[in-house]
């Protein structure tokens, strides 16, 4: 069990990175997105909920907006609701006034301390130690007294705006920032700024601006030049936007064989700027990774691959005001059908369920199926229930009649007919609960089936070979008798 998890808003990071830092020079085992996180990142967030004592939240106005961050610190608020174990540990690292639940915790405050001051406090709140300074405090009615200059280490994270603005790393993550959020006309401001100053990766986001006509208008000429900016300065995304100009996102077959190879070879290329940068959470190559696998650009198309990738990214930080905007027609149903699952629509849930359960035959996608049957099922979604039924019966997730039989029964008794079948056909052969021919034809029955069903034949059969039987046991035993009065 380790000993804290921090919680941030990317906004936040360096804050994040250095309070991480600190605390594992002391011995305490810490857990921290930017370190430790890779691959899934909605299971590593559950693993990290699940195995850390503590949670410290860097306190931001960003942080109090960020819809994802509140998962974050709920489940030490649930544990320790009146703060007695001080299992929630907020940082407030802005000068702002929390609000809701965090106006009534107390918070370790680094806005205008010195870098020694802001881990002295840190450390002795997680030590649970008094708050009482090493050092006497200064005589507050001494006029001579300067005030105290705050340190301006770069190591340590309080930095002016100014410093900020004269930064290409920052500027470009401002940028960024600002691009996932659609505040296009910041965005372009930032991301010009950082373009001038260097920076490939920014190159790369105008071009995506002006290729989509995201806060300004289309124009493809400008994103092209972009693009290439963007690979001059030696990053390969811009193979994307380039792949994608010459790809446009249409079902259009008929592309010249020369023009074909050019813009396979660009998704190659990009395919490994994406991937990379999406192993580490960056929320639009997430995206971007998403559409590679719903396109099966570089590797066949996997839509349980997708939808993960593209959840991922809007989970962390991508919001677009038109997600339909780069996706392929045939593929925007899909897509469709997907966001209205995740806004708790149980017939989109069923349906995407359906969709991955009969895409490519992997135990992933069975198991994403199930999950999204099962969001529906809560719903009382009757066609969920039954796949559900269906699904535990016949697919080996493991395998689970006992479970099956819930699941149909629970349709069953909705009314669902296939549900009632299948409920009397676990009774007649006897799989999750002992056999019961009674109840199998009660079932049958209640699906309108009583005249077709493999019981009632086999029942009508054996009433047949029965019958024979007995003729046959008094044939032999009169024969003998007729034959001697003849």
């Amino acid at each position: 069990m380790n000993d804290f998890f921090i919680s941030y808003n990317k906004h936040d990071r360096t804050w994040a990175e250095w309070i991480a830092w600190q605390l594992e020079e002391q011995g305490f085992t810490v857990v921290i997105q930017a370190w430790d996180f890779a691959g899934n990142w909605v299971v590593q967030m559950d693993k990290a909920m699940r195995n850390t004592q503590r949670t410290i939240a860097v306190l931001s106005p960003d942080y109090i907006k960020a819809p994802f961050t509140q998962t974050e610190w709920a489940n030490s608020f649930r544990l320790d609701p009146t703060g007695a174990q001080d299992l929630l540990i907020p940082v407030r690292v802005t000068d702002f006034d929390p609000d809701a639940i965090f106006a009534q915790l107390v918070y370790v405050d680094f806005v205008e301390q010195a870098e020694d001051e802001a881990q002295e406090r840190l450390l002795k709140r997680v030590r649970r130690e008094r708050g009482k300074p090493d050092r006497q405090p200064i005589f507050p009615g001494d006029k001579a007294v300067s005030r105290r200059v705050i340190s301006q280490k770069p190591a340590f994270p309080a930095k002016t705006d100014d410093n900020v603005q004269d930064n290409v790393e920052e500027l470009l993550e401002l940028g960024k920032q600002a691009y996932l959020s659609q505040e296009f006309t910041q965005a372009l401001e930032y991301l010009d700024r950082a373009s001038k100053s260097g920076s490939g990766e920014a190159c790369f986001y105008l071009g995506e601006l002006f290729r989509k006509g995201e806060g300004i208008k289309p124009n493809l000429k400008k994103a092209n030049d972009c693009y290439d900016a963007t690979i001059s300065k030696g990053s390969d995304l811009g193979n994307w936007g380039l792949a994608r100009i010459k790809d446009r996102p249409q079902d259009n077959p008929a592309i010249a064989t020369d023009s074909s190879k050019l813009v396979a070879q660009y998704y190659q290329k990009a395919r490994v700027a994406i991937e990379s940068r999406a192993i580490l959470n960056d929320p639009y190559c997430c995206y971007l990774y998403g559409l590679m696998y719903l396109e099966g650009k570089t590797f066949p198309d996997n839509v349980g691959e997708a939808l993960d990738w593209i959840e991922k990214a809007l989970i962390i930080g991508y919001k677009p005001l038109n997600i339909y905007s780069d996706i392929i027609p045939s593929r925007k149903s899909l897509i469709k059908t997907f966001m209205d699952a995740n806004n708790n629509d149980a017939n989109a849930q069923f349906d995407l369920g359906k969709l991955l359960f009969n895409s490519i035959e992997t135990k992933k996608n069975h198991k994403q199926a199930i999950n999204w049957w099962k969001k529906a099922a809560e719903q009382d979604n009757s066609s969920a229930i039954y796949r559900l039924g269906c699904a535990y019966e016949f697919i080996d997730i493991p395998r689970n009649y006992s479970q099956a039989l819930i699941y149909y029964r629970k349709a069953a008794e909705k009314g669902f007919k296939k549900a009632q079948e299948s409920l009397g056909r676990l009774y007649e052969y006897g799989l999750g609960v002992p056999k019961d021919y009674a109840t199998a034809e009660y079932w049958y029955k209640q699906a309108g089936l009583s005249n077709s069903t493999p019981w009632i034949s086999r029942k009508k059969n054996n009433r047949n070979i029965i019958v024979i039987v007995i003729v046959i046991v008094i044939i032999c035993l009169f024969l003998p008798i007729l034959l001697n009065l003849l």
